[in-house]
Protein backbone atom coordinates (compact mmCIF):
# COMPACT_ATOMS: atom_id res chain seq x y z
CA UNK A 1 0.00 0.00 0.00
CA UNK A 2 1.20 3.08 -1.23
CA UNK A 3 1.03 5.66 2.00
CA UNK A 4 2.10 9.71 2.46
CA UNK A 5 3.54 11.18 5.24
CA UNK A 6 1.08 13.38 7.83
CA UNK A 7 2.25 15.73 10.16
CA UNK A 8 0.60 14.98 14.05
CA UNK A 9 -0.29 17.54 16.70
CA UNK A 10 -1.19 17.66 19.69
CA UNK A 11 -1.97 19.65 23.31
CA UNK A 12 -4.92 21.40 25.02
CA UNK A 13 -7.80 23.23 24.10
CA UNK A 14 -8.04 26.33 26.24
CA UNK A 15 -11.40 27.40 27.95
CA UNK A 16 -12.48 29.28 24.89
CA UNK A 17 -12.18 26.18 22.36
CA UNK A 18 -9.10 27.40 21.18
CA UNK A 19 -6.45 24.31 20.34
CA UNK A 20 -2.73 24.58 21.45
CA UNK A 21 -1.31 22.13 19.24
CA UNK A 22 2.13 21.31 19.05
CA UNK A 23 3.30 19.21 16.52
CA UNK A 24 3.96 15.68 17.42
CA UNK A 25 5.42 14.16 15.30
CA UNK A 26 5.02 12.54 11.79
CA UNK A 27 3.15 9.31 10.90
CA UNK A 28 2.47 6.95 7.45
CA UNK A 29 -0.87 6.50 6.48
CA UNK A 30 -3.47 6.46 3.74
CA UNK A 31 -6.34 9.02 3.74
CA UNK A 32 -9.65 7.25 2.43
CA UNK A 33 -12.27 9.35 1.25
CA UNK A 34 -16.36 8.32 1.64
CA UNK A 35 -19.51 9.36 0.61
CA UNK A 36 -20.58 12.88 0.19
CA UNK A 37 -23.88 14.19 1.45
CA UNK A 38 -25.70 17.46 1.15
CA UNK A 39 -28.86 18.97 1.90
CA UNK A 40 -31.14 17.63 -1.01
CA UNK A 41 -30.71 15.27 -3.27
CA UNK A 42 -30.93 18.29 -6.27
CA UNK A 43 -30.77 21.46 -4.99
CA UNK A 44 -27.47 23.52 -4.91
CA UNK A 45 -25.37 24.07 -1.85
CA UNK A 46 -22.60 25.90 -0.67
CA UNK A 47 -21.45 22.75 1.88
CA UNK A 48 -21.16 19.45 1.56
CA UNK A 49 -19.70 16.74 4.17
CA UNK A 50 -17.35 13.86 3.33
CA UNK A 51 -17.06 10.80 5.38
CA UNK A 52 -12.78 10.65 5.71
CA UNK A 53 -10.66 7.61 7.33
CA UNK A 54 -7.12 7.46 7.95
CA UNK A 55 -5.49 4.13 7.56
CA UNK A 56 -2.17 3.85 9.54
CA UNK A 57 0.08 0.58 11.11
CA UNK A 58 -1.41 -0.57 13.73
CA UNK A 59 0.13 1.06 17.04
CA UNK A 60 0.65 4.16 15.39
CA UNK A 61 1.12 6.82 18.02
CA UNK A 62 -2.77 8.25 17.24
CA UNK A 63 -5.24 9.81 19.67
CA UNK A 64 -8.55 11.29 19.71
CA UNK A 65 -8.69 15.28 19.01
CA UNK A 66 -5.60 15.02 17.46
CA UNK A 67 -5.14 17.53 13.92
CA UNK A 68 -3.39 15.23 10.79
CA UNK A 69 -1.89 17.51 8.48
CA UNK A 70 -1.31 16.54 4.67
CA UNK A 71 1.50 17.87 2.29
CA UNK A 72 -0.97 19.86 0.99
CA UNK A 73 -2.22 21.86 4.09
CA UNK A 74 -5.41 19.83 4.79
CA UNK A 75 -5.98 19.86 8.28
CA UNK A 76 -8.28 16.69 9.83
CA UNK A 77 -9.61 16.18 13.33
CA UNK A 78 -9.49 12.34 14.79
CA UNK A 79 -12.53 11.25 15.81
CA UNK A 80 -12.76 9.04 18.80
CA UNK A 81 -10.21 6.07 18.73
CA UNK A 82 -9.71 2.90 16.33
CA UNK A 83 -12.64 2.01 14.29
CA UNK A 84 -11.10 -1.58 13.76
CA UNK A 85 -8.03 -2.81 15.97
CA UNK A 86 -8.65 -6.41 15.94
CA UNK A 87 -7.28 -9.69 14.53
CA UNK A 88 -10.34 -10.60 11.78
CA UNK A 89 -12.76 -12.41 13.90
CA UNK A 90 -13.57 -15.21 11.89
CA UNK A 91 -9.62 -16.01 10.71
CA UNK A 92 -7.95 -15.10 13.43
CA UNK A 93 -5.69 -13.26 10.59
CA UNK A 94 -3.90 -10.06 11.63
CA UNK A 95 -4.17 -7.13 8.85
CA UNK A 96 -1.72 -4.97 10.57
CA UNK A 97 -3.59 -1.86 10.02
CA UNK A 98 -6.33 0.24 11.78
CA UNK A 99 -8.37 2.78 10.86
CA UNK A 100 -9.54 6.49 12.09
CA UNK A 101 -12.38 8.55 11.60
CA UNK A 102 -11.78 11.89 10.82
CA UNK A 103 -13.44 15.29 10.26
CA UNK A 104 -12.18 18.47 8.13
CA UNK A 105 -11.24 21.33 10.19
CA UNK A 106 -11.31 24.83 8.81
CA UNK A 107 -10.64 27.89 10.26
Amino acid sequence: MVTETLSVYRGDTDKYGNADKQLNGTIQGVVSWGQYARNGEKMRAESASVSVELFVKRGTDLKPRDRVVRADGQVFMVVGGSMWDQLHPMTGFDFGWTAYRLDAVTG
